[in-house]
């Protein structure tokens, strides 16, 4: 049964005209994603991404309340940090309300969990938000926004998202060698551990060779559990993306 345990609610899952279409799936796929195209916020005409404004209703394509100093603006996929009174998050925008003027985004605060914080334009206004370049993928690489009932739940296995430098083909040709190398150095520490005890003699190779067979075996473990299968399905209502 998928058990993982349900999180946040995200208070924007609606769709009404002038709010952005949410992003959703895995947080660490939203995080500044390029689109070719971009979807009017007033009558929803799609635009070719160099358009400053909609061919159909001359709309602009950012409004001015979201450009910040030095003509950077705030986007759907944005990076972000945002400080308030008390406290200061780094997050990913993924919904932007444009009837109401908030910026709706999934921050979190050093190692607290992911929440949805909506910024206004006040807040906008003030200097409370601004853009940033850092990586925030480990950081939102656990968690999985749910494209219709809008809740955040904890990923299983999300961490496996962030290692693309290597095939799952590849993974598994590393693990039967490891695996090799293990069995190999098992039948030389037990080889050594009964030595040990007729002749005590080798112990020093005996605890070598038992040191270095623990490394291996957690080396497998961990490499291993990168194949285990990453949850992509809303843990409350079991919605996946297609």
């Amino acid at each position: 049964m998928r058990g993982v345990q349900r999180e946040f609610r995200f208070p924007c899952a609606d769709k009404r005209p002038l709010i952005s279409v949410p992003l959703s799936g895995p947080l660490i796929h939203l995080v500044s994603q390029e689109k070719s195209k971009w979807d009017c916020w007033l009558c929803g005409k799609k635009n070719d991404k160099s358009s400053s404004s909609c061919s159909s209703c001359s709309r602009d394509a950012i409004p001015q309340w979201l450009v910040l100093p030095g003509d950077q603006s705030i986007q759907v996929g944005s990076n972000v940090a945002f400080r308030d009174n008390k406290s200061e998050y780094i997050g990913v925008v993924t919904q932007i309300d444009y009837l109401n003027k908030n910026v709706i985004a999934m921050c979190c605060e050093k190692n607290e969990p992911i929440i949805p914080i909506v910024i206004g334009q006040v807040d906008i206004f003030q200097g409370k938000l601004s853009l940033i370049q850092s990586n925030v993928q480990s950081v939102f690489c656990n968690y999985f926004l749910c494209g219709d009932c809008g809740y955040i739940s904890k990923m299983a296995n999300g961490k496996n998202l962030l290692d693309s430098s290597h095939g799952e083909s590849e993974k598994k040709a590393k693990i039967r060698a490891l695996d090799d190398e293990i069995h190999e150095l098992q039948n030389k520490t037990r080889y050594l551990t009964r030595k040990w005890k007729e002749t005590k003699a080798g112990f020093e190779d005996m605890t070598k060779s038992m040191k270095e067979l623990e490394r291996l075996q957690k080396a497998s473990v961990r490499l291993k559990s990168e194949l285990d299968p990453i949850q992509l399905w809303c843990s409350h209502c079991g919605w996946e993306p297609r």
